[in-house]
């Protein structure tokens, strides 16, 4: 679906909103009780990714790592470079995820090659991470990224099959 524009320099994203909800929430019940916990896990993740982002910018306009921030970041000194680091790698992390989150949503092939890799990435360096900082948070979020790492290798096996 190309995107609609409204003039020069405008863009109208409703259209793609309305088909990602559609083909997310509302598409005829699938029979495969594991691809509705798939679409609702993507769904998850993209909204993760969607307050990163949001975090980012919180931190960056408001130039301290604090309230609900330190709860992630509890041993993280806060001083201006590290608070530019956790805002890029936030802003980052969190765009990579929603573009892998549309790719997936959208039935893309190469989002689900795409998916893998990056969970794949992202659950070591979490492992990594955990091995010095021994965070439940850290934990958890590799056992959700684990399952839905399987979750997408299921589905593209069963996307390439149909091929």
């Amino acid at each position: 679906m190309k995107p609609h524009h409204h003039g020069q320099g405008s863009w109208d994203p409703w259209p793609l909103l309305v088909t990602l909800s559609y083909t997310t929430f509302m598409e005829p019940k699938h029979p495969d009780k594991l691809h509705r916990l798939f679409i609702l896990s993507v769904a998850l993740k993209g909204l993760n990714a969607l307050l990163e982002i949001v975090a980012s910018i919180i931190i960056l306009l408001t130039g301290a790592l604090t309230g609900v921030f330190s709860i992630f970041f509890h041993s993280i000194e806060s001083s201006a470079h590290t608070q530019l680091f956790v805002a890029a790698y936030l802003f980052i992390h969190g765009i990579v995820k929603v573009f892998i989150v549309i790719g997936l949503i959208s039935r893309r092939l190469w989002a689900y090659t795409l998916a893998e890799v990056v969970l794949f990435l992202f659950i070591a360096y979490q492992m990594y991470e955990y091995t010095f900082h021994d965070s439940l948070w850290l934990l958890g979020l590799s056992i959700f990224d684990t399952l839905l790492l399987w979750l997408t290798w299921r589905e593209h096996q069963s996307m390439k099959n149909k091929l």
